[in-house]
């Protein structure tokens, strides 16, 4: 179905929160510094089940 970006800063132990973007292959947080968050990407299926949330590496 699609997929969540979840964000966490970068001192916060729990994802504080979660955008569904849709079944994309990019997307554009616009106004949201790298530099103060952590991304997470996590999939979401037609009955919305929730994968485990995966951090991409730099550079991918």
């Amino acid at each position: 179905m699609g997929y969540n970006i979840c964000i966490r800063g970068t001192t916060s132990p729990l994802w504080e929160k979660k955008i569904f973007v849709g079944k994309v292959n990019e997307f554009t947080l616009k106004n949201v510094s790298k530099d103060n968050f952590i991304f997470g990407i996590q999939a979401v299926d037609l009955d919305g089940n929730e994968s485990l949330i995966v951090i991409p590496l730099p550079g991918r």
